[in-house]
């Protein structure tokens, strides 16, 4: 089904020239549910964006390692040439042909018979596939979300329908208005979902479930700065207080194997992983390649590794700095062909850090005393390896927060200090990191590479470059230069 004709806006955004030799009126026509909600499971970018790890402050020089041309030019903010699997022009072709399956089927939902339920249920995905994959685009190829220069602020085409034309010429929509349409998808979304079965998805978990529609929204109101969003939606999935139900237990992930503690972190059972997809990668399984977290990074996030359970599944080595940064996800091969990875999408720390973030931002005698309440058990959790004949409390963590900060730090800034850390803790390798570099305003950010050379990212340009292709098609570029940024 990858290769449906009918999805003629790839050729249009991204300037596939294969799409060109075929004829409009050769698509695929859709005649009942069972076809739809089978065009559906394409809905779902097959790249993954997961490459902007490799342009934060996660990653360093990696001497020993296999260097290949497009992570060195990711790493080094490079113009990156390559179209292959983890590259931004992958992600966004990908993402493109999703929408072009979402738009296609409520298109199609909308010329056949079928149960009211089951019609809702469908169109439901749909619209939160659609929206999901522009907010995503919109957040890789544009600057952030800004409320007072979104208006103006090129963002990407958001598209709706399925074209009958072979050649469309598409434009940048607003920053603004490619949220506004991607606000409306996703509250449609969650109001069909919420009035229809989820019976239809026999594997919910890799479809776009209310659990995982209310973590997107989560997500998506944190990033406009609406904590009352953010706190409804997160209240919603989690319920009121602390919730250890979408905490992971790290005890039943690290198992000492690398590849079982892989299983573990995606497994489909794990409550904590609220939305997985399989992922087409190439890089990421294998920590011998590109530039990686050094030993230095690591022991700069997990400023507690011997205590801190999350540093215990993903590094593996000794003192003498021989050590090795491992993947979170469970990878396999396909055919023994190429590789891919089962991700979890959504998860449920990333809810709960989400409303403790919106709580602290609220910045009232009550939020901040909530905030404070959840944290602990949070912290407690997290802080539960090592050698616990001398727990790690909760009050040494705060004690020594507040020794690591320069000068006096105190309420709202103290709580957000520890969210920002926290969240690079326990994304570390999702990508994560990278939008909230961007929210945060943490740049320039400077790498070496292996011959010695510095480069440094702005944050003026921290937009990713839209693709050459789509460019050449019309889109209008972010940047005029071939390169982000020269040796300094």
């Amino acid at each position: 089904m990858k290769n449906i004709i009918f999805i003629l806006l790839v050729a249009a955004i991204c300037g596939c020239d294969s799409f060109l030799s075929e004829e409009p009126d050769n698509r695929l026509q859709l005649n009942n549910a069972e076809q739809i909600q089978a065009l559906l499971v394409n809905a779902y970018p097959d790249g993954t964006w997961y490459f902007v790890e490799w342009m934060t402050d996660n990653t360093g020089k990696t001497l020993n390692n296999i260097m290949l041309s497009h992570m060195t030019e990711i790493y080094t903010f490079q113009k990156v040439r390559s179209k292959f699997q983890d590259t931004p022009t992958y992600y966004w072709t990908s993402a493109y042909r999703a929408i072009a399956h979402a738009n296609q089927a409520l298109i199609s939902l909308e010329e056949i018979e079928c149960k009211e339920d089951l019609r809702n249920a469908l169109k439901a995905e749909a619209l939160l596939c659609r929206s999901y994959a522009h907010f995503m685009l919109v957040n890789l190829f544009a600057p952030h979300y800004d409320k007072t220069t979104a208006a103006t602020t090129p963002g990407v085409p958001y598209v709706t329908d399925v074209e009958e034309k072979l050649i469309v010429k598409y434009k940048r929509e607003s920053v603004a208005d490619v949220y506004k349409k991607a606000e409306a998808d996703l509250l449609e979304g969650i109001r069909l979902k919420s009035i229809s079965s989820e019976k239809y998805f026999l594997a919910l978990k890799y479809h776009f479930s209310l659990q995982a529609a209310y973590a997107y929204a989560s997500r998506f109101y944190l990033f406009t700065e609406n904590w009352d969003e953010v706190i409804k939606y997160a209240d919603l999935l989690l319920g009121k207080g602390y919730n250890s139900k979408y905490i992971r237990d790290y005890s039943k992930i690290n198992k000492g194997n690398p590849t079982v503690n892989t299983q573990n972190f995606s497994a489909y059972d794990e409550q904590s992983n609220l939305m997985l997809i399989r992922k087409e990668v190439f890089a990421d399984p294998f920590y011998r390649i590109g530039y990686r977290m050094t030993y230095d990074i690591y022991q700069q996030i997990f400023f507690r590794a011997e205590n801190d359970v999350r540093g215990l599944q993903l590094w593996i080595g000794n003192e003498t700095k021989t050590s090795y940064y491992l993947s979170k996800f469970y990878w396999a091969l396909e055919d023994e062909s190429y590789a891919y990875e089962i991700m979890p999408l959504f998860r449920g720390e990333e809810v709960f850090l989400n409303r403790l973030e919106a709580l602290i931002q609220k910045n009232s005698t009550e939020t901040l005393k909530d905030a404070d309440e959840q944290l602990e058990k949070f912290i407690t959790n997290r802080y539960g390896g090592g050698n616990q004949q001398i727990p790690f409390t909760y009050a040494h963590y705060k004690s020594q927060y507040k020794s690591l900060s320069s000068g006096e730090i105190s309420g709202k800034d103290f709580y957000m200090k520890i969210i920002v850390d926290e969240r690079r803790r326990e994304f570390v390798q999702e990508g994560l990191r990278w939008f909230d570099m961007k929210r945060f305003a943490l740049f320039p950010v400077s790498h070496e590479d292996i011959n010695g050379n510095i480069y440094t990212l702005p944050i003026e340009k921290s937009a990713l470059e839209i693709p050459e292709d789509a460019i050449i098609n019309g889109l209008q570029p972010n940047y005029n230069k071939e390169n982000v940024n020269g040796i300094k």
